[in-house]
């Protein structure tokens, strides 16, 4: 058995090489980079369904279509919003930076919250302390 020390997978069977271990790599960042701009996969590859080797640079974005098309199936969808690899990094860095501004209004009203909790236990610390000497006054 060889080890896979890119992922930490051994693979039960004799080790087909590093190369499965970056395949999977790279499909499951394919897939997170398209539900990031919110197109679903439906367990699509990176790689073309008619050209098995080739890899896709283009994203089809019309209905039905909705998939990645490799450089010589693009042809079959003249017409169609076309993204290239370029457009959908573009998209995905912008998504990214909606949900990094999205998490830091998040933040900051947690981070009240919290500042208002420790107010108020300080507030119910400082009562009580003054509950208690009033009562030892009155006992």
């Amino acid at each position: 058995f060889f080890f896979q020390a890119e992922d930490g997978i051994r693979d039960p069977l004799w080790s087909r090489g590093l190369g499965d271990v970056y395949k999977r790599q790279t499909q499951s960042t394919w897939g997170l980079l398209m539900s990031l701009i919110g197109i679903k996969m439906d367990g699509q590859e990176n790689c073309c369904g008619i050209h098995k080797t080739v890899k896709n640079y283009f994203l089809c974005l019309e209905e039905p279509c909705m998939k990645p098309v490799c450089p010589f199936c693009i042809v079959d969808h003249q017409g169609h919003k076309i993204m290239n690899g370029l457009q959908i990094g573009q998209e995905v860095i912008k998504k990214l930076q909606m949900e990094k501004v999205d998490l830091n209004v998040e933040t900051k009203s947690i981070n009240k919250f919290t500042q208002g909790l420790v107010n108020l236990s300080q507030s119910i610390v400082k009562t009580r302390e003054l509950l208690m000497k009033n009562a030892d006054e009155y006992a």
